[in-house]
């Protein structure tokens, strides 16, 4: 297996064992897999939640020009929206943080800090599975996978 999905059949233990219909399927995926799936899932909520402070740190970490972090500073900071509803329109509500949705400029600019915040990851990962509310850690492998099979 190499960073994949296993299904694996798991005997229901009732009916005919012949019976594929008597089966359970069970996905087996890498441990760092199922994490970069649960981000990918949540990145619509994280641009709502981007710290102001944190982009303009990590646009001077990259050795973005001052000049391109001011431009990027005035389009965000004063930002404000109004919400409207079959009823009414709100008033004008102050955004102090998170990325504009629908910008073109906004996926470069998260790509930009998800790369600083990376940069201190910088071990490989151990070889894990996780089986229900079973996790299996090891530095093999073919450990892991040995594991795997047995259980």
């Amino acid at each position: 297996m190499s960073g994949g999905i296993v299904i694996t059949p798991i005997f229901k233990e009732e009916g005919n064992i012949q019976d594929s219909s008597n089966y359970r399927r069970f996905k087996l995926m890498y441990y760092t897999m199922k994490i970069w799936k649960r981000i990918s899932e949540n990145l619509e909520k994280a641009y709502d939640r981007v710290l102001r402070q944190e982009l303009w740190r990590s646009m001077r970490r990259k050795g973005v020009s001052e000049k391109y972090v001011w431009i990027i500073q005035d389009i965000h900071e004063g930002a404000r929206t109004r919400v409207r509803t079959s009823a009414d329109t709100t008033g004008w509500i102050t955004v102090r943080v998170s990325l504009h949705q629908g910008s073109s400029l906004s996926p470069y600019l998260f790509d930009l800090i998800m790369d600083v915040l990376a940069e201190g990851v910088t071990e490989q990962a151990p070889w894990c599975m996780m089986f229900a509310n079973i996790f299996i850690a090891s530095t093999s492998k073919e450990e892991i996978e040995i594991t795997g099979k047995v259980l």
